[in-house]
């Protein structure tokens, strides 16, 4: 395990193979336009209201998301005043929980899709079977317009696509359009083998395709993490299962960010999912805290 530059959003654990109805899994990873800069305080407080909570703290927050004067200082120099009524203030803590409660109303309509989010990261996952993919294409339609709706700009050319295929054979698939403009994709073809697949459904106690799709690789690693009293073996067991999983993915077992992460505190690493992080398998040297690093990765080659 290695420190190393910020990761990106999970990737959900995908194994079709174990479903034979399940054909291929499409994800899309959405890509906001500065997407805390462009909440519509008076569209979230009727939100927080419709939740069920107080006119009065509504209103609070209403007023301390309008009105709000803002200038920009270099060195010396200080720009002139401006009034800011959009937005949730970048650097607040209130801001990401504010963000997560204007959107908790952007979820799947369909049940072969999962819209998952964190923070402003959103992808839709949609379980094709039999290579019908109208629920997806539909799913990702009511996006865009759940989208336009909420004053929340789409960034089509940072927004990308992952085809999650365990067929053998290389199938062609049609692109995905938004706006007009064609989402770049990228095909995985996964080869896992029989043993592999048992494992990690024998101890992720996982059934079916909608629940394990859903899935990131941490959270595969939460539902096979031991208990804390039955000691180091099989913590290490699940440590090597995980590289398994990542070996599937990646024959050349590069860097791989799996949910850790200690950019909030100095020295306080957790995951992703909020559990208590309770086994590690540093490198030497490590954590060493340098600057822009603060997320744990495995594969990390010693120096």
């Amino acid at each position: 395990m290695h420190t190393g530059p910020t990761g990106p959003p999970q990737t959900p654990l995908l194994l079709p193979s174990i479903f034979p109805s399940l054909t291929y899994i499409r994800m899309l990873f959405i890509d906001y336009s500065s997407a805390f800069n462009t909440v519509i305080p008076h569209k979230l407080a009727h939100k927080l209201f419709a939740l069920g909570l107080h006119p009065t703290l509504c209103d609070w927050l209403l007023d301390f998301l309008t009105g709000r004067p803002q200038s920009v200082r270099i060195g010396k120099r200080t720009s002139d005043i401006i009034i800011t009524n959009i937005g949730t203030p970048q650097g607040c803590v209130l801001s990401p929980i504010l963000y997560t409660l204007f959107t908790h109303d952007c979820v799947a309509s369909h049940k072969d899709n999962i819209i998952a989010k964190f923070a402003d990261d959103t992808t839709v996952i949609g379980q094709i079977t039999g290579g019908d993919e109208a629920a997806y294409r539909r799913e990702v339609a009511s996006l865009v317009t759940w989208c336009e709706d909420n004053n929340l700009t789409l960034n089509t050319d940072k927004t990308k696509e992952m085809i999650v295929d365990m067929k053998k054979e290389r199938r062609t698939h049609q692109p995905l359009f938004i706006r007009e403009l064609e989402v770049e994709r990228l095909l995985i073809l996964i080869r896992l083998c029989k043993s592999q697949l048992d494992t990690v459904k024998q101890k992720a106690g996982v059934s079916d395709a909608v629940h394990l799709a859903g899935c990131s690789m941490v959270d595969i690693a939460s539902r096979i993490r031991p208990p804390a009293w039955t000691g180091l073996q099989l913590s290490e067991d699940e440590y090597q299962l995980i590289k398994a999983l990542i070996r599937a993915h990646d024959t050349q077992e590069n860097p791989t960010w799996i949910g850790l992460t200690g950019c909030q505190k100095r020295n306080n690493f957790f995951w992703s999912d909020g559990t208590k992080l309770t086994f590690t398998k540093w490198n030497p040297g490590q954590p060493d805290f340098l600057p822009g690093e603060c997320c744990v990765h495995m594969n990390w080659p010693c120096e």
